[in-house]
């Protein structure tokens, strides 16, 4: 392996890992794997009896539908920092919160919540969030997308709000890029505003980009990629216990 890819393969890697700290608030890490990772173990009984109950609140039979994706894959789930970072942008997400099961939850990832950063100086009435896999061999190539079902929350002006989201499923996300159930890759999934509409009538959509992910400058230096890693990590929401 010469100089080069080994470059490109450390510069992966560096970014896999910070995509763990920009998932502002998360459950479990931002690394999913496809292969299943039992809960981290507790000494405290007391800690075990908060993680099941949790567990049997955030999960259903319904989640058990879920089919499973095989081969040796990865993606990082994370905010889209290219909304985040663009200042004139009135509404972006600013946080993901996913679910990780265990028992017989294991291996069963989804997103319930994210957090909805108003900019503007009127009230969001209803929002549509948009999901993206890409492959970090090539991060501006769009593998599968999607939006969905517009939200109806209230967040008043230049404010943050958690919100309620239709669940979102890394698998069902992940799915349609393997072949014969098989998928093989680090990919990276990102979750940013599609369409927000205002309490006056008004609303703000989302404009089509020629480049996908501008965040990924995969030829800077790390601090060069994430310059405002400082701000958003002082902004950490406690996760949930699972």
């Amino acid at each position: 392996m010469n100089s080069q890819k080994i470059l490109q393969t450390l510069q992966r890697r560096s970014l896999i890992s910070l995509v763990v700290l920009l998932t502002s608030f998360v459950a479990i890490s931002g690394l999913i794997s496809s292969t299943a990772q039992s809960p981290p173990k507790q000494e405290d009984e007391d800690i075990k009896k908060v993680f099941n109950e949790d567990i049997k609140k955030e999960f259903n039979d319904d989640d058990l539908k879920e089919e499973k994706v095989g081969g040796k894959w990865t993606t990082g789930l994370v905010f889209d920092m290219s909304q985040y970072n663009d200042s004139s942008l009135p509404v972006v997400v600013s946080g993901i919160q996913s679910l990780s099961g265990g028992g017989k939850y294991l291996g069963i990832t989804k997103i319930k919540r994210v957090k909805v950063t108003n900019r503007s100086p009127r009230i969001i009435n209803s929002v549509q969030l948009r999901w993206v896999v890409v492959n970090l061999d090539d991060p501006e190539k769009v593998l599968s997308e999607g939006t969905t079902q517009f939200v109806n929350i209230w967040v008043e002006a230049n404010s943050s709000q958690i919100i309620e989201i239709p669940t979102l499923y890394i698998r069902r996300m992940i799915k349609p890029l393997a072949k014969n159930g098989e998928l093989y890759g680090q990919f990276l999934t990102t979750i940013g505003i599609q369409e927000a509409r205002f309490a006056d009538g008004s609303f703000w959509r989302r404009q089509e980009t020629t480049a996908l992910l501008k965040f990924l400058y995969l030829d800077q230096t790390l601090d060069g990629r994430f310059p405002s890693l400082a701000s958003l990590v002082s902004g950490i929401i406690p996760p949930l216990v699972n």
